[in-house]
């Protein structure tokens, strides 16, 4: 016993069916939709559900060629997936229709809405229109069951010779914007027109490569047709995090730094990583501060020539890929076109963007199509398990995603992509996610249901509770097996690009002072920082002919500071000749600076320089015995300080001799190696002139 209703109100009288003879029966019912416009909901009923033997399937829905504007009709339970509905002016010749039957089943008949045949070949299982089709109504007939029109069973298409312009939906997209809109438009001599925000473009085909957000429009013209025209709209997400950076084109190698500001936090802190790809690839670890900061060395930065010199990609990780799944499934059983659902709570982000859902699909019957729409709603109850007979409240989204499939008695994994943006808070906002349209499989084995999602990036940012039962318990069964989402506006744009667009060549470390002085311990090398970035550590290196140096040591640096700070290591090995010592400053990413080369002092500086004779008389030379290899500068002055003597010497000369002029007295001899950056030793000799 099977009843109509249009919106609600029965139509038609009580159809009544004898379910033993498996026989298909046909019927319909007039309608008039009066003043109505837009959707209309047609209900059919068992209504004698207790009866044994009930087996309803429902084949096709109809309407008369009154109702040409009809679209995207479908039913539920049809076997052939003819189109509803052709724009002829909008296919290229030949236009082919195919319901993808089984041609060993069925014989098969192509007619018009009079009941004739096509023009041959028309007895297929598809058929092609090698000339344009009047416009009208065509159907196929399968099977050999005559009735008026001889079609047993029967699917049916409508033709219309218009063009339909369909570039929608709206777009949600993140910069830069590089998206294909295709006008699905594949008839030869149709002009195309692309606007964007009422501005012609220069396109004239049947797609535009838009690289822009704005309003576009296009309008399509072809003879003998009507025109037709459509628009969809694309809108530029900002992202919420931003950055900028400095750069050195000078230094060796080239370096840039970069800085985010603007990143999620999630129990108080961030979390940013650093890619020099724009998808993929492996993170960069130098990071410098708080995951906000990255000091990188070519060639680990980007360069776009024309647009950036030195770029880097940065990814909000508070802004994650998540999911939530029930876990393996066990054993598959289906639950009778009844509609799945479940509740999810969105908490501790600014939204939750669901990706995709995940279901288990077996139906009574294998072939023909199956629909299956997600449908969002906001939640009554404050717990996410939902009290028992908790049912949804005011629809959310009426068409979160959808997916068209063949049947099948064999339990399989399906997941329908979904666009949906939901806002979450502190406390958690709740929702209901509604798979209906077909069967549902659902797992007989126990699997843990209900429980918080642990991400890495933070907790309880999703939670899942099973609304089967009416419960939400540790052993309760799924129907949905997982549901796949992003969190956060952020990582909707996935990695941010950032460029470096000041230069700025400051060195990691500024070196104040480095000195070496030598005591009976050893020598002393001590040396002071006005600030440092990145500093890990300060490696110090000796020589002893100022050219070639090796380790002796290693002292911790400050990392990042602002202020002044000193250091000290002490070489406990004793040399009788000067040394040389320079520091080498390497960075948490492994570069490095050197300093300037310093020269200690020898502890018994006798063994450097020999003067003789000591008193000397006037008029008899002075001779210097230096037993150190290196450029020199003697200079000799008076108690006062004023210079009577200054010339360089040879470094490979041990014995310098002078005549000296000057009046009775003591002078000081003062050498000075080759590296005038510090002086190389003092040695005063008090030095006497007799007349």
């Amino acid at each position: 016993m099977i009843r109509f209703s249009i919106n609600n109100a029965i139509v038609g009288n009580i159809v009544r069916v004898d379910s033993a003879s498996h026989d298909w029966n046909q019927f319909f019912v007039t309608w008039n939709s009066g003043a109505i416009s837009g959707n209309i909901t047609i209900r059919i009923e068992n209504i004698r559900t207790g009866s044994t033997g009930n087996d309803l399937a429902l084949d096709d829905i109809s309407f008369s060629t009154s109702c040409k504007y009809i679209q995207n009709l479908a039913s539920l339970g049809k076997t052939s997936i003819l189109p509803d509905t052709i724009y002829a002016c909008n296919e290229a010749l030949p236009i082919p229709l195919n319901p993808q039957l089984n041609a060993s089943r069925y014989t098969f008949q192509w007619k018009n809405s009079s009941g004739t045949l096509l023009s041959a070949p028309n007895t297929g299982s598809t058929y092609s229109f090698a000339s344009a089709p009047a416009a009208g109504k065509y159907y196929l007939c399968y099977d050999s069951i005559a009735d008026n029109i001889g079609c047993p069973r029967t699917d049916s298409v409508i033709v219309l010779n218009e063009l339909k312009v369909n570039i929608a939906p709206d777009q949600l997209l993140c910069d830069p914007i590089n998206y294909t809109i295709n006008s699905h438009i594949s008839a030869p001599g149709v002009t195309f027109n692309w606007e964007r925000n009422n501005t012609a473009l220069s396109t004239n085909t049947a797609s535009h490569q838009a690289v822009a957000d704005g309003t576009y429009k296009l309008s399509v013209t072809k003879p003998g047709c009507p025109p037709a025209s459509g628009t969809m709209k694309i809108t530029k997400i900002v992202p919420t995090m931003a950055g900028t950076g400095i750069y050195c084109s000078t230094s060796t190698p080239k370096e840039a730094t970069f800085t985010v500001t603007g990143a999620n936090k999630i129990g108080g802190s961030i979390n940013v990583e650093w890619y020099n790809v724009a998808t993929g690839g492996s993170k960069l670890t130098t990071t410098i501060k708080d995951d906000s900061t990255i000091n990188v060395k070519n060639p680990n930065y980007v360069t776009i020539p024309g647009v950036c010199e030195y770029g880097l990609y940065a990814e909000d990780k508070n802004s994650f890929n998540t999911s939530i799944s029930q876990g393996a499934m066990g054993t598959i059983s289906k639950i009778n076109n009844q509609a799945s659902q479940t509740m999810i709570t969105v908490k501790n982000v600014s939204s939750l963007a669901l990706d995709e859902v995940s279901f288990y699909q077996m139906n009574n019957n294998n072939g023909g199509l199956v629909t299956y729409t997600v449908k969002i709603y906001y939640s009554k109850s404050a717990n996410v398990c939902g009290p028992t007979g908790e049912v949804p409240g005011n629809v959310f989204l009426a068409n979160a995603g959808s997916i068209t499939v063949t049947q099948s008695q064999t339990a399989i994994l399906r997941k329908i992509p979904l666009n949906a943006i939901l806002p979450g808070s502190a406390t958690g906002i709740n929702y209901w996610i509604e798979i209906s349209g077909g069967e549902i499989g659902y797992s007989q084995s126990a699997r843990p249901i209900g429980t918080v999602t642990n991400d890495i990036s933070g907790k309880d940012v999703l939670s899942l509770g099973n609304i089967l039962t009416n419960n939400c318990y540790q052993n309760e069964k799924g129907t949905i097996s997982s549901i796949g989402a992003t969190a956060g506006k952020t990582n909707s744009c996935g990695r941010v690009f950032v460029c470096a667009t000041t230069e700025s060549c400051t060195l990691p470390v500024e070196f104040l002072s480095i000195e070496a002085k030598s005591n009976a311990s050893g020598t002393i090398i001590t040396w002071a920082t006005a600030w440092e970035l990145n500093n890990k550590l300060f490696i110090v290196q000796k020589s002893l002919d100022g050219k070639t140096f090796y380790n002796i040591g290693q002292v911790k640096g400050s990392g990042n500071t602002n202020t002044i700070n000193r250091y000290s290591f002490t070489d406990t090995t004793k040399d009788n000749t000067s040394s040389y010592y320079r520091i080498i400053q390497v960075d948490f990413n492994g570069a490095s600076e050197t300093s300037k080369i310093v020269s200690s002092n020898v502890y018994n500086s006798d063994n450097q320089v020999l003067v003789f004779p000591v008193p000397s008389k006037k008029g008899e030379p002075i001779t210097f015995n230096f037993s150190e290899k290196s450029a020199k500068t003697l200079r000799i002055s008076d108690l006062y300080g004023k210079i009577l003597f200054l010339e360089q010497i040879d470094p490979e000369e041990e014995n310098y001799s002078l005549n000296f002029n000057f009046l009775s007295g003591i002078y000081i001899a003062e050498i000075e190696n080759e590296f005038n950056l510090k002086v190389l030793k003092k040695i005063n000799y008090r030095i006497s002139f007799f007349l």
